[in-house]
């Protein structure tokens, strides 16, 4: 998997309107799939790395150190003829990261949802203060050439523009990063499309925790102002994962609850898919929250139906398409 390009594979399986649908036996389309999904748990477990020095590239995207930090990675691929592709990637929480625990405890206490991006945006209602923080934190940060994201995201935007390709945004994470992800995407989604850029957000939450009180459930949706974003919101949980029942109280965006591994979408949300893996562990029940497990599920477990369900979001939430 790790040799597939992952921007022409995402062209493909993800963005098949930017020219990139080809009539493939559903064998390599599968194969396309595992390997975006596969790139994606990589990113999301390289985001937890401090030194830059050990992150790499992956499948044609290059690891972007000016535009890093430690809690934030970028990778990109602006060669691809169809596709410019980005990827973000938020930490997880590092044990010997007091911040990072902080955060998590900061979480339980829910705060009301701005976009950093642009305030003006819609909102969420009240979330995981530390996710929002967090997110806030990333969002306004200086990096090269003193960019903040959105300036950065901006800028990819115009390039994809200027060349006649769609722009691809993956947002990734685990756990914590999951969280903040999944804020994190839902604010870029908006703020792109607000902006007229087009192409798609898609976000891969791989065991991530509640993001915020019972609003979040209907108010999480694809953006439908003035551009042309598509989104996708594909959360990874597993049976007796502790974590994904915390913070008590509050929601995951477009929740279905099933005691049976598989793909599932609420029927009024199906730009969020949930993939439910069952239980890796019944004894030491954190081992249910390892990033590492998802790769042989990604692998060989994920049925062909779950996989198409996964990939399948409607192609009309791209607006004016």
């Amino acid at each position: 998997m790790a040799s597939v390009d992952i921007a022409d594979a995402l062209c493909v399986v993800d963005l098949p309107h930017a020219g990139g649908a080809r009539h493939l036996p559903p064998r390599n389309t599968q194969a396309l799939q595992r390997a975006v999904l596969e790139g994606m748990r990589d990113f999301a477990g390289q985001a937890y790395t401090v030194d830059f020095d050990e992150i790499t590239g992956r499948g044609g995207l290059r690891f972007c150190v000016d535009q890093s930090s430690a809690a934030t990675k970028c990778w990109d691929n602006l060669e691809h003829p169809q596709v410019l592709a980005v990827v973000l990637g938020f930490a997880g929480t590092r044990i010997e990261d007091s911040e990072d625990l902080i955060c998590d405890i900061k979480s339980q206490i829910p705060q009301f949802h701005a976009n950093p991006l642009d305030p003006g945006l819609p909102g969420l209602g009240r979330v995981g203060g530390g996710w929002q923080d967090r997110w806030h934190a990333e969002a306004l940060a200086p990096r090269a050439d003193g960019l903040d994201l959105a300036s950065l995201l901006m800028r990819y935007a115009r390039m994809a523009q200027d060349s006649g390709k769609a722009l691809s945004v993956s947002v990734v994470g685990h756990s914590l990063g999951a969280a903040v992800a999944t804020l994190a995407s839902f604010d870029i989604a908006h703020f792109l499309d607000a902006s007229g850029a087009r192409g798609k957000v898609s976000t891969y939450a791989f065991n991530p925790p509640r993001l915020g009180m019972e609003a979040v459930a209907h108010r999480y949706a694809a953006p439908r102002s003035q551009g042309g974003m598509a989104f996708a919101l594909r959360q990874f949980t597993r049976t007796l994962d502790p974590i994904q029942s915390v913070p008590l109280l509050m929601h995951h965006p477009g929740w279905v609850d099933s005691p049976q591994p598989g793909t599932y979408s609420a029927p009024d949300n199906p730009q969020v898919v949930t993939y439910q893996d069952r239980w890796a562990d019944r004894i030491n029940l954190s081992s249910n929250h390892e990033l590492p497990k998802w790769q042989p599920v990604i692998a060989s477990d994920m049925r062909a139906a779950d996989l198409a369900h996964l990939f399948s979001a409607p192609a009309d939430l791209a607006l004016g398409s």
